[in-house]
């Protein structure tokens, strides 16, 4: 078995919880997969706004 396959399932006894397990990993993944995507694009919209407001007062001053 390598790491990778490891690492997704949550534990060795992945087929014996039911489908009402394997939603609940699921829907726990997609958040938590929405909300690091949503934190990302934030960081990256507050580092393309702190780079607008850097070079407007470069421009100005110059």
């Amino acid at each position: 078995m390598s790491a990778l396959s490891r690492l997704r399932r949550p534990d060795p006894r992945w087929e014996e919880e039911g489908p009402a397990a394997r939603r609940e990993y699921r829907r726990r993944r997609t958040r938590e997969m929405a909300s690091f995507a949503t934190s990302l694009v934030a960081a990256v919209m507050a580092v393309a706004a702190l780079a607008l407001r850097l070079g407007s007062a470069l421009l100005s001053r110059g």
